[in-house]
């Protein structure tokens, strides 16, 4: 008879076990008719865990689908506010090359250091652009990952010789 019991409620446990990972699935998966169909068909004991359950899964989708928004909407500002003022650099060097022939001869060298360095500074620029837009996805991911409550996965690559002085 204990036995039997002991089935009984096993029994019961893992079919309310199934039910509520099948429910908050459809549920998360935008088809709240069949979750609701599961959660009508479930013993009313899984009811409250399954419907917590499926409110947390909609909420983590939720908080997903935003992070990858931000992140994207971010990254993409940072990147073009960088290539336009490469681009400006690039057309400030542009119109000193032109100048540069019709200037006396005494200002060439002087000119030709100064386009130099502007072209250094340029290149730089473009140097950054490319490091920062890996770095704005890592650091974001990350940030993300420590709201989820997951610990963020170190990064081997850096090292404390990336840090600028």
């Amino acid at each position: 008879m204990a036995n039997a019991m002991h089935r009984n409620h096993l029994h019961n446990g893992i079919t309310a076990g199934f039910t509520v990972i099948f429910s908050a699935c459809l549920y998360s998966a935008g088809w709240s008719s069949l979750a609701n169909l599961s959660i009508a068909l479930s013993s009313g004991v899984g009811i409250f865990v399954l419907l917590k359950l499926a409110d947390l899964c909609v909420a983590l989708q939720r908080v997903s689908d935003n992070a990858n928004q931000t992140v994207t909407y971010f990254n993409e500002d940072i990147i073009n506010e960088l290539k336009q003022t490469i681009d400006k650099a690039n057309k400030v060097l542009d119109k000193s090359e032109q100048t540069l022939g019709s200037v006396n001869q005494e200002m060439v060298p002087n000119l030709t250091q100064t386009l130099d360095h502007v072209r250094e500074t340029a290149q730089q620029a473009k140097s950054l652009v490319e490091k920062t837009s890996g770095k704005v996805d890592e650091m974001l991911s990350g940030q993300l990952v420590l709201q989820l409550g997951t610990a963020p996965q170190s990064n081997p690559n850096h090292s404390k010789k990336d840090k600028p002085h």
